[in-house]
């Protein structure tokens, strides 16, 4: 569920200016842009050029110049250069703007933007090449950590004396024929000259490498679940409802959305033994907006979260679900960042682990947003059922996560999958932190489209429960070079690096652990007096039967030894074990085993509590690595 539709899309991007740099481009290359000296006059909103909700101009060759949100303010071109004077630059950077569109960016092309600007006094403005509304109002050209414009673009500091700026950026979007070239002069007042602007294509970027396979997972244990086959009414120990349009800040929530969210909308069915998500087309009165004006909104529904009640990271997620059709009707089964209220969105991450639009009963979709891949330009597939649809029966839509990772299914058909490595191309990775669940089934918005007489209500979402799994990875290890960080949480991901030590249980050992420049480092403060008062674990998954190889590096700040063991994680019995002596210089080692056990779950165990030489001080892993080799 997006829940912005606009949003920024986070590129690789090279900031230089005059003043700040002076790279300019080849005045042998052609200009993207029309009319960038201001030799022609420029066209404005008005009765015979209306504004278009979702901004897909054609300029004509020119610039338009435009106004909203209350600002006042005068843009002329006035000897060979635009000229805007400012009174109210109303509450956004994009309330004062002057754009061109349709032009062309391509896919992994290197772009490089270039102006003359100045201004009345010291003042920000924004510069953005990007999506119309269609595509989410996406920026392809976000500049760095504090430098970032409102819209998403690139922010500039401008000054009273007139100076070339120029910036690169590389996009890394799908080709977009009908992009904008913005300013966005909004939010103060004053007077802007710009002039001399063009848009060239410098070159192509290499293609992303393909990324690491992801482990196979066996999902071993149900962590939490929502059995609503089973229950009279919904918990809101754990469940909570949002309730209106959006509010003020966040009108149709986001997405242009009909329907106002009710709680009296979800409930348990008692003969379909299922929570229901109802969609209604019954009118409702509110002040959604709080600025006094009552407003009737034609369409109810539901929209239900665990926020701040339960929440996880990594795992296996799964849905039992039926689902509504008709057009403009918009399930979802999802997830957001439960850091959302510090850094918003997209930089909370969202999970989306089932959409579909009512118009297409028969095709779910799986999406992942994040800072540099959200709105339109998620990362995402879809799955479409080869016979029926999704009203008729049935089905469980499931993603697993782990720090490398997510996975899409639908029924257990794996339709899509992306690694950290694919979204830290486009930006950001966030989603290494606790998620929190919502359901809800909005009625109307940009993307599925809105409801007209062909579309029947009521419409229910029928979900029989919501099941949070733990599981391990199959024979292999994760995060074995220690380039992700350290989840060390035994109790709901023991299949990632977890340190244990005996102190806290009345037995000796105290020891930290953390990654330092890509190795593990364990500091052992006290070893206690058993090889397995300090160790550093991971639990995989063996075949019996089978031959494994396990390959590390170690050495110690102190030379001393180290037990290394696979053993039940509950019983501890043992099923294969070594010795090793490291020193100060890393070296390789191998375990080679035969697994003869019948559970399919197994701890791999670092011991560096006494061993036969035990010393306190600093402990080093790198390149651990498990085979099959027969």
């Amino acid at each position: 569920m997006k829940l912005f539709f606009y949003s920024t899309i986070l590129l690789m991007l090279i900031f230089l200016a005059s003043g700040l740099a002076s790279n300019q481009p080849s005045s042998s290359t052609i200009n993207i842009l029309s009319n960038g000296d201001f030799s022609k006059n420029i066209i404005y909103i008005s009765k015979t050029y209306p504004e278009l909700p979702n901004g897909d101009f054609d300029t004509k060759g020119t610039w338009l110049f435009r106004t909203g949100d209350g600002a006042v303010a005068n843009g002329v071109v006035e000897n060979g250069v635009f000229k805007v004077e400012i009174t109210n630059g109303g509450p956004h950077s994009w309330s004062v703007q002057l754009l061109q569109s349709p032009i062309k960016v391509e896919y992994l092309g290197i772009y490089q933007v270039s102006f003359d600007a100045w201004a009345s006094k010291n003042r920000n403005i924004g510069v953005k090449v990007g999506a119309n509304g269609y595509r989410g109002w996406t920026a392809y050209n976000p500049g760095p950590s504090g430098q970032t414009d409102e819209s998403g673009g690139y922010l500039i500091s401008i000054t009273t004396e007139k100076k070339t700026y120029t910036f690169q950026f590389t996009m890394t979007n799908p080709t977009d024929e009908q992009a904008r070239f913005e300013f966005q002069l909004g939010q103060d007042d004053g007077t802007i000259y710009i002039d001399n602007v063009r848009l060239i294509k410098v070159g192509t970027a290499e293609p992303p490498a393909p990324p690491p396979a992801m482990g196979a997972k066996y999902w071993y244990k149900v962590a939490w679940q929502q059995d609503f086959e089973n229950m009279d009414s919904i918990d809101e120990n754990v469940w909570s409802f949002e309730t209106g349009n959006g509010g003020p800040n966040l009108p149709g929530w986001g997405n242009g959305e009909w329907e106002y969210y009710k709680k009296e909308n979800a409930y348990i069915d008692p003969t379909e033994k299922a929570l229901v998500i109802e969609a209604r087309k019954e009118d409702v009165t509110a002040d959604d907006n709080g600025d006094g004006t009552p407003e009737t909104y034609n369409y109810t529904s539901a929209r239900m979260k665990t926020q701040t009640k339960f929440n996880f990271t990594y795992g296996r997620i799964e849905f039992k679900a039926k689902l509504p059709k008709g057009k403009g009707i918009w399930p979802a089964l999802w997830m957001l960042g439960e850091k959302i209220t510090q850094v918003g969105w997209p930089a909370c991450g969202e999970i989306d682990v089932m959409e579909l639009l009512g118009h297409e009963p028969n095709k779910v979709y799986g999406t992942v947003h994040g800072p540099g891949y959200s709105g339109a330009n998620g990362k995402g597939s879809s799955y479409t059922l080869s016979t029926g649809d999704f009203s008729q029966d049935y089905h469980i839509f499931a993603v697993e996560w782990d720090p490398i990772g997510l996975t899409w299914y639908v029924d257990d058909n794996k339709f899509f999958q992306i690694t950290r490595p694919q979204l830290e191309f486009y930006g950001e990775w966030v989603f290494d932190d606790p998620f929190f669940i919502i359901m809800n089934v909005a009625v109307g918005g940009y993307w599925p489209g809105y409801p007209d007489d062909t579309t029947v209500f009521p419409q229910k979402m029928y979900v029989k429960y919501v099941k949070v799994y733990k599981g391990v990875t199959m024979e292999s290890i994760n995060n074995g070079t220690f380039d992700y960080p350290l989840v060390n949480d035994q109790a709901n991901n023991p299949d990632e690096w977890f340190l244990w030590y005996g102190s806290p249980y009345g037995m000796g050992g105290t020891a930290t652990a953390s990654i330092e420049n890509g190795y593990a480092v364990v500091d052992v403060q006290n070893y206690g007096w058993e090889s397995w008062h300090v160790q550093f674990n991971q639990w995989v998954g063996l075949s019996s039967g089978k031959t494994y190889k396990l390959t590390f590096k170690a050495k110690a700040d102190n030379p001393r030894d180290i037990n290394v063991k696979f053993l039940n994680p509950t019983t501890y019995a043992l099923y294969a074990n070594g010795t090793y002596s490291l020193t100060n210089d890393w070296q390789t080692f191998e375990l080679q085993f035969t697994y003869n056990g019948t559970d399919p779950v197994v701890n791999l165990s670092f011991e560096l509590g006494k061993t036969a030489n035990p010393q306190t001080g600093k402990v080093y892993f790198d390149d651990v690595s498990l085979e099959v080799v027969q």
